[in-house]
């Protein structure tokens, strides 16, 4: 090899290393853009997602306060009537947004442990507003006790408006979050230094505590879950097996999602529960709660936080997404009985229905998103707690020959059996009627044995929805 080729040949390495090197620089400036790029959108849709959490949880939040208020409002009104169909009409309503209050309460990503005195007087006062309601309705006044009652009850609906004012004000001027009070409420019962950094949600639950027993008469509430589970059959599962189950239920309800987190084992209403919280796919904010039954591993409760865009879907539509939904998760022959729209969300309660006959104890709560159909809450307490099979008595006469026992200033317009719960947490197997009279619905129930009538109830049906009372 002469010297001329041996320049060439050493000049032409040199520039294939330049070369390589070039190639090198700029695959790698590409890979650092590309990165810079995705942690710039990742940031933006992180914060996008937390926005929309907080938006979500503000509104709900806020008609919470309104219904709490309210209530409150009618409580007033009520003690201050001397009429008794004044005070049976401002009971009636002073029930009505207790329970909607409750239901927003319930949809908080609040953990239960830190508001469950105050769902379990909301329920108690909507039971109670129901029955002296019924009772006012029949001419009946209010004995100086439950007078007594009543004013005390309002007394405690301004401690829980109080309380709610100051965790507003926290979050108006900065001085708290949502994402800080969702992280916070598992612990602030039991940690002072929680309690210390969260005072006014620590406050929010403490005047309840002491809530006296009180007797009342209600259809759908709470105390059907003080009794011992009948609903819930098959083995026990483990925490392993019940985040499966979790994430069944989250890919067919939600979709995408990321991190399914155990958070601990629960007993609610006297089912024992595994507890998860799934995050979002593209962050760790928590999009989703869920309470798995140890024993046979039923969904027991759902709440999924997103966003909701304009309605698309009518009433009858969403209906029939969640009956697929419980369908889906083995809750068979479930069948609407009554709804309530708040915002673009609609909850319908489903009863269990076997042989023509409406079991209304065996309950179960969907909320859908009228956006999209999609399943964003759900409570199978009342079921869980009262499912069985049952042997009903042969009735001593017909749904027709029952009609002779209504009223003839009613119009029956419709009829069938159902098994309803008592104040005494016993069922009880009624003849069910739906009349009209003076533009207003009623049901009545009349026992299938003597004829004689067990209770009636308003049905109130507006823009929010349908409901008895």
């Amino acid at each position: 090899m002469d010297n001329t080729d041996y320049i060439y040949n050493e000049s032409k390495k040199e520039y294939n290393i330049s070369v390589k090197n070039i190639v090198a620089a700029t695959l790698t400036g590409i890979v650092v853009v590309i990165l810079a790029v995705y942690g710039i959108f990742y940031s933006v849709q992180y914060h996008k997602q937390e926005i929309v959490i907080q938006n979500h949880t503000e509104q709900t939040f806020g008609n919470m306060m309104e219904y709490v208020n309210t209530a409150q409002d009618y409580m007033l009104k009520a003690l201050a009537s001397s009429s008794e169909t004044q005070r049976a009409l401002m009971l009636s309503e002073a029930r009505r947004y207790t329970l909607l209050a409750e239901e927003d309460l319930s949809s908080l990503p609040i953990d239960e442990s830190a508001v469950e005195h105050i769902s379990d007087y909301l329920v108690t006062l909507g039971d109670i507003m129901g029955a002296w309601s019924k009772k006012a309705a029949g001419g009946d006044t209010l004995t100086t006790d439950e007078y007594s009652t009543l004013v005390t009850l309002y007394g405690y609906s301004q401690d829980l408006s109080s309380s709610l004012n100051a965790i507003n004000m926290d979050i108006l001027q900065g001085k708290n979050t949502w994402k800080n009070i969702t992280k916070n409420s598992k612990t602030v019962a039991h940690s002072k230094v929680i309690a210390d950094r969260q005072e006014n949600l620590k406050r929010l639950s403490d005047p309840f505590t002491n809530l006296p027993q009180l007797e009342y008469d209600g259809k759908f509430s709470k105390h059907i879950c003080k009794i011992e589970p009948r609903g819930l059959s098959g083995d026990d599962i483990t925490k392993e097996a019940g985040e499966q189950i979790a994430r069944d239920i989250i890919a067919m309800t939600a979709g995408e999602y990321g991190k399914i987190k155990y958070t601990g084992t629960h007993t609610i209403n006297n089912i024992e529960v595994f507890n998860y919280s799934v995050s979002n796919p593209s962050d760790d904010s928590i999009m989703a709660y869920m309470d798995i039954t140890k024993k046979g591993g039923m969904l027991c409760s759902l709440m999924i936080i997103a966003d909701n865009g304009e309605a698309g879907l009518d009433i009858d539509q969403a209906t029939e997404s969640g009956k697929s939904f419980l369908e889906e998760l083995d809750y068979q022959n479930m069948e609407p009985v009554y709804r309530t729209q708040q915002g673009n969300y609609l909850t319908v309660s489903y009863v269990y229905t076997k042989d023509e006959v409406m079991y209304y104890p065996d309950i179960c709560k969907v909320k859908i998103a009228l956006d999209s159909g999609k399943i964003v809450g759900f409570d199978g307490h009342g079921y869980l707690c009262c499912h069985e099979n049952r042997y009903l008595k042969i009735p001593a006469f017909s749904l027709e020959e029952g009609e002779e026992y209504i009223s003839n200033k009613l119009e029956i317009t419709e009829s069938r059996e159902a098994v309803i719960l008592t104040e005494y947490m016993t069922e009880e197997h009624v003849y069910e009627y739906r009349c009209s009279a003076h533009g207003r619905e009623f049901l009545v129930h009349l026992d299938p044995q003597s004829g004689k009538e067990v209770q009636i109830l308003l049905i109130i049906e507006d823009d929010a929805g349908l409901m008895a009372i």
